[in-house]
This record gives structure tokens, sequence and C-alpha cells, in this order.
């Protein structure tokens, strides 16, 4: 026996032993440039030894046969007694692939697209994947070709030939999404975002962050590298102030000092100033002394 699908023919030994070579393969649906090409490799030897049905094959295949003329036609295949296919289920559907690929659909409409390595797509009342080791009828099924393959999940858009978006999981779980035009992303409830790594994030235009509420950022540093920092509102800093290219500032519309300190200030070096300054009530421009003589020492400043 053996499977040819450049023709899609098959060799076929009869019941009676006779042999059958290059037989076609009759499919719902053929053309030119259409169908449906799927036929299983029995997984035999080559030669002569196909006929032999004691050789070891991969998979038994049994054959329904019929005659155009003098022309054998294979009119399809049916499981043998013993298989791996069958379910004591309602409405359950199973598409098998010879490289043990599958889908399934469930009465309850639940579908799943499930490949060897573990990878699977689901659309389900739940969405932990469905062993189907030894659910079977017969308690034959079992998954083993392709298990250690490692695959990549990757869907691409292209307009008229030209990718403009695609996204890509890795056999390594890294996550990759990248796209021409814009991303929008609407989320009615919260946003958790978790990594073990660093977060890096490069914009070319403009950034704006609006939040509803406070927002807190918390880390054991925090660099601003900006040629100028604009603070619209009161800024608290509850720790140590320190800035190393000087400091300037007005007071706001609304009058008041321009800054209020409450506690000691030490200053190492000197201060200049341009107006009045006053200590205890005493200006030290406009203070007064008094004196008893010409020449005497005088009193302390007084107001």
């Amino acid at each position: 026996m053996a499977v040819y699908p450049q023709g899609t023919s098959v060799d076929i030994v009869l019941r009676n032993g006779a042999r059958l070579a290059n037989v076609q393969v009759m499919r719902g649906e053929a053309s030119d440039a259409s169908g449906r090409q799927d036929l299983i490799d029995v997984g035999g030897p080559s030669g002569e030894q196909r006929w032999v049905l004691t050789s070891a094959f991969e998979r038994y295949v049994r054959a329904v046969i019929s005659y155009i003329g003098q022309v054998p036609i294979c009119l399809g295949f049916v499981f043998p007694q013993v298989s791996q296919m069958t379910f004591d289920r309602k409405n359950f559907r199973v598409d098998r692939h010879g490289s043990d690929v599958y889908s399934t659909i469930n009465d309850s409409g639940d579908i799943e697209q499930y490949h060897p390595s573990g990878t699977f797509l689901r659309i389900a009342s739940s969405p932990t994947h469905e062993d189907l080791t030894g659910q079977d009828f017969d308690q034959q099924w079992a998954i083993e070709r392709n298990t250690s393959a490692a695959v990549y999940v990757n869907l691409t858009v292209a307009n008229a030939g030209s990718v403009v978006a695609t996204f890509e999981i890795d056999p390594a779980g890294n996550v990759s999404l990248v796209n021409a035009g814009n991303l929008t992303a609407k989320v009615g409830g919260d946003i958790d975002i978790s990594a073990g790594g660093d977060l890096d994030a490069e914009i070319t235009g403009t950034t704006t962050i609006t939040s509803g509420g406070a927002a807190t950022l918390k880390a054991p540093s925090v660099t601003i590298d900006s040629p100028t920092t604009t603070c619209t509102g009161t800024l608290t800093v509850q720790g140590a102030l320190t800035f190393q290219a000087g400091a300037t500032g007005s007071a706001g519309s609304g009058g008041g000092a321009a800054i209020s300190l409450t506690g000691d200030v030490s200053v190492t070096g000197g201060i200049t100033s341009t107006g009045d300054q006053v200590a205890g009530n005493i200006s030290q421009i406009n203070h007064e002394h008094t004196s008893e003589n010409p020449g005497s020492p005088t009193s302390p400043p007084i107001a």
C-alpha cells in the first residue's frame, strides 16, 4: 500500500489479494486550480514491500473502491474497526491531520485548534485545553508526532502585497507587534502590567498622560533628563531639596513672598540683594541707632 499526493492516488491491496496501483481518489470538489488535497501517508515501506500487508505500517487505512468501466476509483475511506478517531459524544467533530495537528468542535460550540507542541487556539466556555488522550471510544487516542516542535504564532496583514502589520509570538515567549498605522486600546476596566525586566518606551512625537485620580511613581531613584521641566501646580518635596545650577523664581499672581521658609537657613557664601532685608522687624537698609554723644558707641539697631 502506498500514497501518491502528486497524483491524488493510492496503491491498494483488495481483500482477495489483488493489487491495484495508482488508483485515483475521488474528491468532493476538484479542479485544476481549486479543491482539497489531503492524503494521509500510511508510513510503510517502498518498492515491492509496499504490497506486503505484514510489513510495518504506521497507519492502517481501509479504502472503498468502485469502477468506472474498467478504471478503478477510490470513493473514499472508512475507519478501521479499532481506531483513535471514534468518540461516543453527541455532535462532536474532530479533524486530525497526519502530523497530529487537529481541531475539534463539540455540542456546546466550543472550538479548539491544537498543535502537538502544546500550542492551541480555543474559543469556548472554558479556556483550558481539552486533552483527548484515551478519551475516544477505543481508548487509543495518543498524540505522538511533532510534540517537541518549537513553533511560532504569526498574524500578518498586507495591503496590496505590502505588509502593514505583524503580530508574532516566538518559541521563547517573546511577543512582537509591528504596525504601520495607529494603535488604539480602550479598556473599560483596570490595566495591570508586570515586567520582570526593563521597560523602554521611545516616542518620536509628544507624550500626554492624563489621570482622573492621583498618580504615584515609586522607584529607588528618578532622573528627568530634560532641558526644561514645568510644574503648573504646587510642588511639595518631603525630603531634602538639592540644586546644582542655581535657582530663580518670582512671586505668583496672588502676591506674597516668592520663597517662604520655616526654620533656620544656613548659607555658605555671600548674599546679594537689590532690595531690603527685614529681620525681627528691623530693616537692614533703613534701621536707626541712638548715640548719646558724637563718637560714642551706638546702640543696637532699632526698628
